[in-house]
């Protein structure tokens, strides 16, 4: 079976959030979406994109790294009590 490139799905992402980004100099999102809240996006889908980059790589150092920043990561998404926080509410559509 052969092994995936790791750069793919981070070549994916960076597409993905290209567009993203497109849309909001554009203007593109919903009338609901108030320009803070679509700065706030960019910059927090701008440093998941870092974070990916990181994370690919650090996979290159070996599985028990990987698996600590795994952890980290997930820590410090997380809130106290350990779960996700809720998804943002849109108004009525």
């Amino acid at each position: 079976m052969a092994v995936p490139n790791p750069a793919l799905p981070l070549a994916t992402s960076i597409a993905f959030f290209s567009n993203y980004l497109w849309a909001a100099r554009q203007k593109l999102f919903a009338t609901w979406v108030g320009e803070q809240q679509v700065g706030h996006l960019v910059r927090r889908n701008g440093a998941g994109q870092l974070a990916y980059a990181i994370v690919i790589g650090v996979a290159f150092a070996g599985a028990s790294v990987s698996l600590a920043s795994a952890a980290w990561s997930r820590s410090t998404i997380c809130t106290r009590d350990g779960r996700s926080p809720p998804p943002a509410e849109a108004p009525g559509i």
